[in-house]
């Protein structure tokens, strides 16, 4: 399966969530039965340094939900930095209970920094 692309914005310091639903037919009456599977994820800049790791979870009816607290490992600037976005890539991985992997989601991120204190 070829992973759906979506892409991201994410303010650094807010909590972060996102859910996309699938389902098994065109109609969209037959959501994906994701009851026995985990997931991961990662944030990387676009030169492949590790920003985040968004929770991955599966609350039902064909949905995959990717959330980030508040407090998420993410890059920091300076005030003189402040307004410039960092810029990276995502994906979501659906691990099977036979441990296969596949990749559900990804595109590109875009990060508007928090001023550090």
């Amino acid at each position: 399966m070829k992973a759906f692309v979506k892409n991201i914005f994410i303010e650094q310091g807010t909590t972060w969530t996102m859910t996309v639903k699938f389902y098994q037919d065109e109609a969209k009456t037959q959501p994906i039965d994701f009851s026995s599977c985990t997931g991961e994820c990662a944030i990387r800049e676009s030169f492949g340094n590790l920003l985040a790791e968004p929770v991955v979870s599966f609350p039902g009816n064909g949905a995959i939900t990717m959330t980030l607290d508040k407090d998420a490992l993410l890059p920091t600037v300076t005030a003189s930095q402040y307004s410039k976005p960092v810029y990276g890539t995502y994906s979501c991985k659906v691990i099977s209970l036979d441990g296969t992997a596949e990749r559900w989601l990804n595109g590109s991120c875009i990060i508007s920094p928090e001023e550090t204190k």
